[in-house]
């Protein structure tokens, strides 16, 4: 059984956080509580879409040479499939994720298998459709 959390009220003390650069590569700082907190939430939900565009879902579709009707794995994202990066490399290709907590980061992997494996288990019980992105 899933579970959702609101966050009612945030509160921030001490020295201003750094958020990553703005589109003119100038730095942004702040003290306000509600646009820190959408910046973690914003973090985490990038990493969990990076790490659910590599399932894969198995697709009818035909060869466009031979014209024969087969099932194919595509993956959700269109990525290769494979492994989704690792938190270092997220960081290096989307540099406002550079100051995100490790523990954030690290979450959405963990959320993501459980969910993924939930929703397959159910999908096979019950029918319906695969998850997809948040």
């Amino acid at each position: 059984m899933s579970q959702k959390v609101r966050i009612i009220k945030v509160k921030h003390t001490g020295a201003s956080v750094y958020l990553g650069d703005d589109p003119c590569h100038n730095p942004r700082w702040t003290r306000n509580p509600e646009r820190i907190m959408d910046w973690l939430c914003d973090g985490w939900r990038t990493r969990f879409n990076q790490h659910r565009e590599h399932r894969t879902v198995r697709r009818y579709m035909e060869d466009t040479e031979s014209h024969e009707r087969m099932w194919v794995d595509v993956p959700l994202g269109g990525a290769a499939v494979g492994e989704p990066l690792k938190d270092s490399e997220a960081r290096t290709l989307c540099p406002w994720l550079a100051c995100i907590p490790s523990p954030i980061l690290a979450s959405p992997k963990r959320v993501e298998n459980s969910e993924w494996h939930a929703a397959l288990k159910r999908k096979k019980n019950n029918g319906g459709r695969v998850p997809g992105f948040n």
